[in-house]
């Protein structure tokens, strides 16, 4: 029932879109006319997960994996420290693999905390303990030539904020979704994306992205926005009650896309789990019933849970069962074509709340496909802590990444 309340909404009146980009119609997403299902795994960062990877990875996961969809992610950091115009000439190589091997594509934002607030530090082993940066003009600058240089290219989705969490802990569970503080920072973003892009905008809000409530009844004010959902070995349980408590519904009006999922085989992990326990539990009961596309993480040997040995190539127990999960679904995956849809503009939607959204920019000079050179680097300061208040680090294990 869930899946054809997509088709009511289409005796409402709904932005025109050009035949072969993917578009929210109701609770599910389309591309062009065909609702389709997305299914894939998430790759990391390109730069400090997958350095000197060849990008014939892509067509692997495409034909062996059996994907449509794969996650590229790009860290705060990354795109502070190593230089703006690098970062973006490795994302557009590896988007255009991805989309060349038949794969739509999610770019995200991978910052972890509350923007300007709060962040979560980053693993031991990553480049800085400071990679999940939460600065968010640093957001804004990437979001602007993000949606510069792919706005057009309806095959790829925008995932604005990976993870937000705030330092407030009872018994490990976020007990505040604090939609209503995330909103007006999330329809800023979504207004500067809009002002070059139409592009599908993903969102999300506390708990790392689980805790979900208070967005079904008062979602950001776009026609083109689907929601994000992190769910692991371990959260809550693995009670699918409290799961769907945190999920309040939301799949019912909106496009739900599970970005992040995933259990480690490892005993003594916070994310430690089995297939029988949680990993059926959850891709029946909530991919599977509830319609909801998604990414796995992460095809990648060392980043936690991953799907690979370190040769690249074997799965892991935990990789073989995300394999098996892709492969049992038989009919054929909707694919998106070889080259870019042509661009088109849906017809035009005055947004209620239009004070949340920044003033219109001015176009540079520069072509908009040449990202802008970063700035002198300054010496920077991470985002003020309470000292009673421990990083959400120390309490629940991030898989790494």
């Amino acid at each position: 029932m869930i899946r054809y309340l997509s088709l009511i909404m289409l005796l409402v009146s709904s932005p025109v879109w050009a035949a072969d980009r993917l578009h929210v119609q109701g609770n599910q997403i389309f591309y062009g006319d065909k609702e389709v299902v997305l299914q894939g795994v998430a790759v990391g960062d390109p730069l400090i997960a997958r350095d000197k990877r060849p990008l014939s990875d892509y067509g692997l996961i495409a034909t062996d994996w059996n994907t449509n969809l794969v996650r590229i992610s790009i860290h705060p950091g990354t795109w502070r420290d190593y230089g703006r115009r690098q970062t973006m000439e490795l994302l557009k190589e590896n988007v255009k693999a991805a989309l060349d091997s038949g794969m739509f594509v999610i770019i995200v934002w991978q910052a972890i905390g509350v923007p300007d607030a709060y962040m979560q530090q980053a693993p031991d082993h990553t480049t800085a303990d400071d990679l999940y940066d939460t600065d968010f003009e640093l957001a804004k600058d990437f979001w602007r030539q993000v949606a510069k240089e792919f706005g057009q290219d309806g095959r790829v989705m925008f995932e604005l904020w990976n993870e937000p969490v705030w330092p407030e802990m009872e018994d490990g569970t976020q007990i505040n979704p604090h939609w209503e503080e995330l909103k007006p920072m999330w329809q800023q973003l979504v207004g500067l994306v809009r002002f070059y892009s139409q592009n599908i905008v993903i969102l999300t809000s506390n708990g790392w992205g689980y805790n979900v409530r208070g967005i079904r009844e008062d979602p950001i004010d776009d026609a083109n926005t689907a929601y994000a959902w992190h769910v692991y070995a371990g959260t809550d349980g693995n009670d699918p009650a409290l799961w769907e408590q945190n999920l309040d519904g939301l799949y019912f009006n909106k496009p739900m896309i599970v970005t992040e999922w995933g259990f480690d085989p490892e005993p003594g992990k916070k994310t430690s789990g089995t297939a029988e326990g949680f990993g059926y539990l959850f891709a029946d009961k909530f991919i599977r019933d509830k319609h909801m596309s998604y990414t796995a993480w992460c095809w990648h040997p060392v980043w936690t849970p991953p799907m690979l040995e370190p040769d690249w190539s074997t799965p892991t127990t935990y990789g073989a069962f995300i394999k098996a999960i892709l492969w049992r679904n038989q009919e054929p995956l909707v694919r998106p074509h070889a080259e870019a849809p042509p661009a088109e503009t849906p017809a035009a939607e005055t947004p209620a709340d239009t004070t949340a959204k920044p003033a219109p920019e001015t176009p540079p000079a520069a072509p908009a496909e040449t990202p802008a050179q970063p700035e002198p680097e300054q010496p920077r300061q991470k985002p003020a802590l309470n000292p009673d208040q421990t990083r959400a680090g120390t309490v629940k294990a991030k898989p790494q990444g």
